[in-house]
């Protein structure tokens, strides 16, 4: 998502390996903070780290791991705050909330989202060793609905204050994830289902508004060529995999795209939408 880069070429894929994302290739970040922007990051996600290279372009990186404390109730305020403190300066802020993490991690969710669970659906289950490699849980989905209500609270003040206070001509707002969840797919089911591999991917502003929903297939390797199009950043010429999808003004269109499973000692696993 940062680099445009496929797996194959970033090589970042060992969860006990400290790499760093290839240094000649820009990241994200550094795209807009060579176009002038102002560029932050504040989050609490535990592989945005600086030994992964993800300090590289931003001139404020404040982190926390979310476990420590900075949930989306500390980091939407403090993103809030930014934002204001540096209101007359064009931004680029990357904020990450993974407090939906805490589903798979059977970590006691917030009161106000446990009042609205039923006792029989919060029973201990037994957590896999990643978020991605779940079994199919009732509970959990139900516990992870709950849980996104919760988050889109905050994210309504976030939303709220931009309208207020821009119009859709001086923003982009992108809101995606990183990958589905293995508890919305029945056992049986290919491991690399719809509900695992897909992910939330939407746009708000500049050339965005308005196209509404798309069928096109898109790859995670497409965002930063997206968000360099509807921003108008230079685009230099650098190594990518990824393209400007045609819903966006793109030339081309994907015929098929791949989602892998890359786990060190699991078996390799791959699927092909097209």
């Amino acid at each position: 998502i940062i680099t445009g880069l496929d797996t194959i070429h970033h090589m970042m894929f060992h969860n006990q390996l400290d790499t760093a994302m290839p240094e000649d290739t820009p990241t994200l970040a550094e795209y807009f903070q060579a176009d002038g922007y102002y560029t932050a990051y504040l989050g609490g996600d535990w592989r945005m780290i600086p030994t992964c290279g993800h300090t590289r372009g931003y001139e404020r990186f404040i982190y926390q791991h979310q476990k420590s404390g900075f949930r989306v109730n500390e980091v939407i305020p403090d993103a809030l705050d930014h934002i204001e403190a540096f209101k007359e300066t064009n931004q680029y802020c990357w904020i990450s909330v993974g407090d939906l993490h805490d589903i798979a991690d059977e970590d006691i969710l917030p009161v106000v989202v446990h009042k609205n669970l039923d006792i029989k659906d919060q029973t201990y289950e037994e957590g896999g060793r990643t978020s991605a490699k779940q079994n199919f849980s009732p509970n959990k989905i139900k516990a992870y609905l709950a849980m996104a209500k919760y988050i889109d609270r905050w994210l309504q003040i976030l939303f709220s204050y931009i309208e207020e206070n821009y119009t859709d001509e001086e923003i982009v707002i992108s809101l995606f994830a990183d990958h589905g969840q293995g508890y919305f797919i029945q056992n049986e089911r290919h491991f690399l289902g719809k509900e695992r591999s897909n992910i939330a991917m939407m746009f708000r502003g500049s050339e965005a508004t308005g196209i509404g929903k798309t069928d096109e297939l898109i790859s995670s390797k497409d965002y930063s060529s997206i968000m360099r199009k509807l921003a108008r950043v230079s685009i230099q010429d650098v190594p990518a995999d990824g393209h400007i999808p045609k819903v966006f003004g793109g030339n081309t269109e994907w015929e098929d795209v791949l989602t892998e499973s890359i786990h060190p000692n699991d078996p390799y696993r791959a699927t092909i939408f097209s």
